[in-house]
């Protein structure tokens, strides 16, 4: 006895010792090994660091890893630290804990997040919110029987919970899909019903078909729920010209032309983002020099990123070697004193900013043009 008495107390000092050298690691072995006193003592150290990620755990941080392993106690307590980000984007999986908690059906965990400020309409990479989540995955086609119906209602509640925290329910993603969309083509008639009722659209098109097709096809005994207002969809502005703009490709002028049919009454956030561009930086990473530059007079941040995207735009148009783009900044900076930061790197390990990025496609154009003759 008196051995594992000795034990327990070397063990303890072992950890008084590491919770002093490297408190943000002994939180996450604390996690790892349950033991919830120390975890919570840790919590109380001013000294720790909770929103820093792990680099072995593929940049998620304390909270990521507790939401997504269904850790509901251990997130409370996290969550009571008023320095806690409720909505860290992951740079690698490109989502916020409150994407992680509506793909599993963790309904008290979103509560949790969104009690403490989480944001109910941060977007992946795809452009998809909480919503677009838990709409796609409320059949809970993964599990059977008394699980799966369990686990459809955990969606229910998670959509009526998202949806009253102001969740946007007719949002459409970068492809644009809507939550009905997914929910008509893949999920179930209980959360279609909720998202009609919200006044989402039936007729939004992706690849020739529409939600109603799925309604009809499906779940034909909600037919009657479609209403005259679930006909009209209730895009934003900034929706409509991100399609504009996706447009380019294939039809140059479209998000020039899209911006002159708006009224000047109409309000426009400049600066949004699709969830991997803004405006500023989908024109740069494209080359589009005209859009840049009206982007630019209508107030687009030179320097502003998106969370899932840190390359500033103006590195973007040097990556690629698009000197039009860039004479439009140096303008801009020259004529009109802009603040243009033309130091702005990018997110990689080397943070290479426009010179670097220039001068590697000019060494690349040189060898590839010596290298042809």
């Amino acid at each position: 006895m008196s051995g594992l008495i000795g034990d327990r107390r070397q063990n303890l000092v072992f950890r008084v010792e590491s919770c002093l050298e490297d408190p943000k690691e002994d939180l996450l072995l604390s996690y790892r090994e349950d033991n919830r006193r120390c975890f919570v003592d840790l919590l109380a150290e001013d000294g720790i660091d909770i929103n820093q990620p792990y680099s072995q755990e593929k940049e998620k941080t304390i909270l990521e890893i507790c939401v997504e392993e269904g850790k509901s106690d251990y997130v409370g307590e996290l969550l009571r630290r008023k320095d806690i980000n409720p909505s860290p984007h992951n740079p690698v999986t490109k989502r916020t804990p409150l994407h992680i908690a509506a793909e599993k059906g963790y309904g008290h965990i979103a509560r949790l997040l969104l009690d403490s400020g989480a944001d109910v309409n941060a977007k992946d990479e795809g452009g998809n919110t909480p919503l677009h989540i838990a709409a796609l995955r409320c059949s809970a086609g993964w599990s059977s029987g008394n699980e799966q119906e369990q686990l459809q209602q955990q969606f229910v509640n998670i959509v009526h919970l998202l949806l009253d925290r102001k969740g946007l329910p007719d949002l459409e993603n970068k492809f644009g899909i809507t939550p009905l969309f997914s929910a008509a083509e893949k999920g179930t008639a209980a959360v279609v019903k909720i998202l009609l009722r919200k006044g989402c659209c039936v007729s939004v098109e992706v690849d020739g078909e529409t939600p109603e097709e799925f309604i009809k096809s499906r779940m034909p005994e909600i037919e009657k729920e479609i209403k005259p207002w679930n006909r009209t969809l209730s895009s934003s502005i900034e929706s409509r010209l991100f399609k504009a703009l996706y447009n380019e490709i294939s039809t140059r002028g479209s998000f020039l032309q899209t911006t002159s049919s708006l009224s000047t009454s109409v309000g426009v956030n400049w600066n949004s983002d699709d969830g991997n561009h803004t405006f500023l930086q989908y024109a740069c990473d494209h080359g589009y020099d005209d859009i840049v530059k009206y982007l630019l007079e209508k107030g687009g941040d030179p320097n502003g990123v998106c969370k899932n995207n840190l390359y500033p735009p103006l590195v973007l148009a040097g990556h690629h070697g698009y000197f039009k783009v860039i004479k439009v900044f140096k303008r801009r900076f020259l004529e009109q004193g802009s603040l243009v930061d033309f130091s702005g790197t990018d997110n990689n390990a080397r943070k290479e900013n426009i010179l670097h990025k220039v001068l590697k496609e000019y060494i690349s154009a040189t060898w590839i043009f010596q290298y042809s003759c």
